[in-house]
């Protein structure tokens, strides 16, 4: 982990590619926008989570890798409640209230 100005990364700085530099990393705009992202995101495919013919039937796993605020991943537990859903990120930005393990 390396600190950046009042920045947290938890990854080498600078990023090897200019593609996993985030606009604002670590900070709130940064959590806004990703959340914005998603909202717009979804808006744009119908207001779906997903495009992947999935069977709600045998879905039990559900694996968000990139989650950021986790807004996907707690969307994707509401709409599959028998299903577990785990969000893996590079840094833990979710609010206290997330069930985090530590693997």
């Amino acid at each position: 982990m390396r600190y950046l100005s009042t920045c947290l990364f938890q990854t080498e700085w600078p990023p090897s590619s200019p593609l996993l530099i985030p606009v604002f990393p670590g900070k709130k705009q940064e959590l806004d926008r990703l959340d914005l992202m998603h909202e717009l995101i979804k808006d744009g495919i119908g207001e779906k989570l997903y495009l992947a013919p999935l069977d709600k039937k045998r879905l039990h796993r559900v694996l968000d890798v990139g989650t950021g605020t986790g807004t996907w991943a707690t969307e994707m537990g509401e709409l599959f409640p028998a299903a577990e859903v785990r969000g893996c990120d590079l840094s833990p930005v979710q609010p206290s209230w997330y069930v985090i393990q530590r693997i």
